[in-house]
């Protein structure tokens, strides 16, 4: 599988475990909207990062893997295993 270099870095900061470099991998006046976070929405890269840091503190041993990824043009979708006991 052909991993595109942003879904590389990706996988490589939550693996680190690392909210800060996460969040610096969205635009500036990004919005992320969680369906599993009764559809909280974190807008900025501060709140990001604290979302991340959040998943993170309830799952001290997260593993994240790439299963598939397609990419065309500026758009990827991306099938992941987020990995971790509660």
């Amino acid at each position: 599988v052909e991993v595109p270099a942003v879904v590389a870095a990706y996988v490589d900061a939550l693996n680190a475990h690392d909210p800060a470099r996460v969040a610096a991998l969205y635009a500036a006046d990004a919005e992320v909207s969680q369906a599993v976070s009764d559809g909280a929405t974190f807008r900025g890269r501060a709140e990001i990062a604290g979302w991340v840091a959040d998943n993170l503190g309830g799952l001290p041993d997260l593993v994240v893997t790439t299963d598939a990824v397609i990419a065309e043009g500026d758009r990827v979708a991306w099938a992941w295993v987020y990995a971790g006991a509660y």
